[in-house]
């Protein structure tokens, strides 16, 4: 009877050992279940970023990369509008931009005329005889007095405007020299083999390099 106590004692105490041998297991496999599942999650959630990232940075690619061709589109569209523009406005001003230019070349004409004509106006106030000519950079030197042969002869540099021209800044130069009293006279007689040219003071001539001729 004590022996069977005894084993009986045995055996529920081995049983109970089991029992919270079994707990335990089942507390272990509880915490790696839940252990894994918590990596689970994160690994998921960090996946889930990742390839929101990824999807973002395609996303900005494929907008970047339309909107260039966009730009691209637009562009080429713009430059089309604008010659088709451009065509229509040369149709509608044809007649009229050829009209100014005729009227620019008329008035070019017109003052090339009136340089030539000038003298013989009833209004210039010298004496047309005494009037030459030159067309640039002024149009004309007057000797006022030598066709009359008088004693003395004053020269006048003379330049011819019309409508709304004005001096240009070479015939300025020239018109401040005049006011000035920077003319002097310099005679040359290239003939005489016994006269040396003298060049007046301060009056220095430059020369330009001779380059080869072609003796073809």
């Amino acid at each position: 009877m004590i022996a069977f106590l005894i084993i009986a004692v045995i055996v529920i105490i081995y049983l109970v050992f089991q029992l919270r041998e079994s707990e335990s297991e089942q507390t272990r496999l509880r915490e790696n279940i839940n252990f894994n599942n918590s990596t689970f999650e994160k690994k998921k959630a960090e996946l889930k970023l990742e390839y929101q990232d990824w999807a973002i940075a395609q996303f900005n690619k494929f907008k970047e990369k339309e909107l260039e061709q966009l730009q691209i589109t637009f562009q080429k569209q713009s430059i089309e509008t604008a010659k088709i523009l451009l065509q229509k406005w040369k149709i509608e001003n044809e007649a009229m931009i050829r009209q100014d230019a005729i009227n620019r070349s008329y008035s070019v004409n017109l003052g090339k005329i009136t340089e030539h004509l000038v003298p013989f106006h009833k209004t210039f106030p010298f004496n047309p005889k005494d009037a030459r000519f030159i067309g640039s950079p002024i149009d004309m030197i007057v000797f006022d007095g030598h066709s009359e042969k008088q004693d003395e002869i004053t020269i006048w540099i003379v330049e011819v405007k019309t409508g709304n021209s004005r001096l240009t800044e070479g015939q300025q130069k020239i018109k401040t020299a005049v006011k000035n009293a920077q003319i002097r006279w310099f005679e040359i007689n290239p003939d005489d083999e016994n006269t040396s040219i003298t060049l007046p003071p301060n009056l220095k001539l430059e020369f330009p390099e001779s380059s080869e001729t072609d003796t073809n």
